[in-house]
Protein backbone atom coordinates (compact mmCIF):
# COMPACT_ATOMS: atom_id res chain seq x y z
CA UNK A 1 0.00 0.00 0.00
CA UNK A 2 1.55 3.29 -1.08
CA UNK A 3 0.76 6.72 0.23
CA UNK A 4 -0.29 9.24 -2.35
CA UNK A 5 -0.77 12.11 0.07
CA UNK A 6 2.27 14.25 0.87
CA UNK A 7 3.39 14.34 4.49
CA UNK A 8 2.66 17.55 6.36
CA UNK A 9 5.85 19.15 7.69
CA UNK A 10 6.26 18.93 11.45
CA UNK A 11 6.01 22.09 13.55
CA UNK A 12 9.59 21.86 14.78
CA UNK A 13 10.89 21.47 11.22
CA UNK A 14 9.08 24.63 10.12
CA UNK A 15 10.17 26.50 13.23
CA UNK A 16 13.79 25.61 12.52
CA UNK A 17 13.40 26.80 8.93
CA UNK A 18 11.89 30.09 10.12
CA UNK A 19 14.68 30.51 12.71
CA UNK A 20 17.28 29.90 10.02
CA UNK A 21 15.60 32.41 7.71
CA UNK A 22 15.34 35.05 10.41
CA UNK A 23 19.06 34.72 11.15
CA UNK A 24 20.03 34.77 7.46
CA UNK A 25 20.96 38.30 6.35
CA UNK A 26 20.13 37.65 2.68
CA UNK A 27 17.59 39.99 1.10
CA UNK A 28 15.47 37.02 0.04
CA UNK A 29 14.52 36.59 3.71
CA UNK A 30 13.40 40.22 4.19
CA UNK A 31 9.76 39.23 3.65
CA UNK A 32 10.07 36.51 6.31
CA UNK A 33 11.54 39.00 8.80
CA UNK A 34 8.68 41.39 8.03
CA UNK A 35 6.15 38.57 8.52
CA UNK A 36 7.67 37.72 11.91
CA UNK A 37 7.62 41.40 12.91
CA UNK A 38 3.92 41.69 12.00
CA UNK A 39 3.08 38.55 13.98
CA UNK A 40 5.10 39.80 16.95
CA UNK A 41 3.32 43.17 16.86
CA UNK A 42 -0.07 41.43 16.66
CA UNK A 43 0.67 39.37 19.76
CA UNK A 44 2.19 42.36 21.57
CA UNK A 45 -1.26 43.94 21.34
CA UNK A 46 -2.87 40.70 22.54
CA UNK A 47 -0.45 40.59 25.47
CA UNK A 48 -1.27 44.20 26.34
CA UNK A 49 -5.02 43.61 26.22
CA UNK A 50 -5.15 40.22 27.90
CA UNK A 51 -1.98 40.12 30.02
CA UNK A 52 -0.62 36.96 28.43
CA UNK A 53 2.93 36.13 27.27
CA UNK A 54 2.78 35.37 23.55
CA UNK A 55 5.71 37.68 22.81
CA UNK A 56 7.88 35.82 25.32
CA UNK A 57 6.90 32.53 23.66
CA UNK A 58 7.63 33.92 20.18
CA UNK A 59 11.05 35.15 21.31
CA UNK A 60 11.83 31.88 23.07
CA UNK A 61 10.99 29.84 19.98
CA UNK A 62 12.21 32.05 17.12
CA UNK A 63 14.87 34.34 18.58
CA UNK A 64 16.44 32.33 21.40
CA UNK A 65 15.94 28.97 19.63
CA UNK A 66 14.61 27.41 22.85
CA UNK A 67 14.32 23.88 21.45
CA UNK A 68 18.03 23.74 20.71
CA UNK A 69 18.67 23.40 24.43
CA UNK A 70 15.33 22.25 25.90
CA UNK A 71 12.24 20.28 24.96
CA UNK A 72 8.52 20.98 24.74
CA UNK A 73 7.84 19.77 28.28
CA UNK A 74 10.45 22.18 29.68
CA UNK A 75 8.84 25.06 27.79
CA UNK A 76 5.40 24.07 29.11
CA UNK A 77 6.73 24.10 32.65
CA UNK A 78 8.48 27.43 32.16
CA UNK A 79 5.36 29.10 30.75
CA UNK A 80 2.86 27.23 32.98
CA UNK A 81 0.79 25.62 30.22
CA UNK A 82 -0.07 22.16 29.02
CA UNK A 83 1.45 20.57 25.91
CA UNK A 84 -1.75 20.78 23.84
CA UNK A 85 -2.04 24.53 24.47
CA UNK A 86 1.59 25.08 23.48
CA UNK A 87 1.10 23.06 20.29
CA UNK A 88 -2.00 25.10 19.44
CA UNK A 89 -0.06 28.35 19.97
CA UNK A 90 2.85 27.10 17.85
CA UNK A 91 0.43 26.24 15.02
CA UNK A 92 -1.16 29.69 15.31
CA UNK A 93 2.22 31.44 15.19
CA UNK A 94 3.26 29.50 12.09
CA UNK A 95 -0.12 30.05 10.45
CA UNK A 96 0.17 33.82 10.91
CA UNK A 97 3.79 33.86 9.74
CA UNK A 98 2.67 31.94 6.64
CA UNK A 99 -0.23 34.36 6.14
CA UNK A 100 2.05 37.39 6.06
CA UNK A 101 4.98 35.71 4.30
CA UNK A 102 2.90 34.15 1.53
CA UNK A 103 0.15 36.79 1.42
CA UNK A 104 -2.55 34.18 2.12
CA UNK A 105 -6.12 35.45 2.01
CA UNK A 106 -7.81 32.56 3.81
CA UNK A 107 -6.94 30.19 6.63
CA UNK A 108 -5.96 27.14 4.64
CA UNK A 109 -5.32 23.83 6.36
CA UNK A 110 -2.34 23.37 4.06
CA UNK A 111 -0.41 26.41 5.29
CA UNK A 112 2.40 24.23 6.68
CA UNK A 113 3.10 22.61 3.32
CA UNK A 114 2.93 25.99 1.59
CA UNK A 115 5.31 27.54 4.11
CA UNK A 116 7.67 24.56 3.91
CA UNK A 117 7.87 24.86 0.11
CA UNK A 118 8.40 28.62 0.25
CA UNK A 119 11.16 28.39 2.85
CA UNK A 120 12.99 25.77 0.80
CA UNK A 121 13.43 28.33 -1.98
CA UNK A 122 12.88 31.83 -0.51
CA UNK A 123 14.26 33.54 -3.59
CA UNK A 124 11.06 32.50 -5.43
CA UNK A 125 8.69 33.92 -2.80
CA UNK A 126 6.78 37.06 -3.87
CA UNK A 127 8.12 40.19 -2.21
CA UNK A 128 5.18 42.49 -2.66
Amino acid sequence: MSRTKERTPQLKTLERMVISGLKNKSECYDQLRLAYKLVYEHFADEDFLHGFHHCQLLQAIYVKNYYKYNNVVAMCEEFFMDVKTLIDYRKDYLCLIAKHYLHLTDNTEDFRSLLFSALQSPENTPNS
